[in-house]
């Protein structure tokens, strides 16, 4: 059984028809990404909280696939989008969508058979996430600034997120 299989309950597996399926499981990918990001920790130094918005689209990408994991991370956009504007923050958003097709790929093509190449997809998906991130604050923040307030910061929280979502997709995968 896959870890994508086996991680969607088995009422979205009931429903047989392929199409609502994969609706059913997009939302709910959508759904997991956005109660996560609920978590946040702001940061005074830096226009940009710590979130737990890349641990649900790690977590997604890698027990989906690129397909389902790309889309539930579209879906959470657009909503998550209509009530923001472009700011400091956007190229996280941005590299999110990115991340999570890469992530997903990697999947796809079985990087989740082992728990260190599932922790390698992640830590490309992290590393895109703040490559687009800082890409963008260099808009609104001094470039000597950058690398202190868009990326070290985050990188015990990724390092830990990345390690949750493995554990729980190498646990799945079981």
């Amino acid at each position: 059984m896959t870890a994508e299989k086996s991680f969607i309950p088995s009422l979205v597996l009931k429903l047989g028809n392929k199409i609502s399926h994969n609706i059913a499981a997009t939302l709910m990918g959508a759904l997991i990404i956005a109660a996560v990001a609920q978590i946040k920790i702001p940061l005074p130094f830096t226009p940009v909280p710590i979130t737990g918005q890349t641990f649900g689209v790690a977590l997604i990408s890698l027990l989906w696939g690129k397909t389902r994991g790309f889309s539930a991370v579209v879906i959470y956009l657009i909503f998550a989008t209509t009530s923001i504007s472009f700011g400091p923050t956007s190229g996280y958003l941005i590299g999110m969508l990115v991340a999570s097709y890469l992530m997903g790929d990697l999947s796809d093509r079985g990087w989740t058979g082992k728990f260190w190449s599932t922790w390698l997809a992640a830590f490309f998906g992290s590393c895109v996430i703040l490559s687009c991130g800082v890409l963008v604050l260099s808009l609104y923040m001094p470039h000597d600034t950058l690398l202190l307030t868009g990326v070290l910061p985050f990188l015990p929280g990724d390092f830990l997120k990345t390690l949750l979502a493995c554990f729980i997709v190498r646990q799945v995968a079981r």
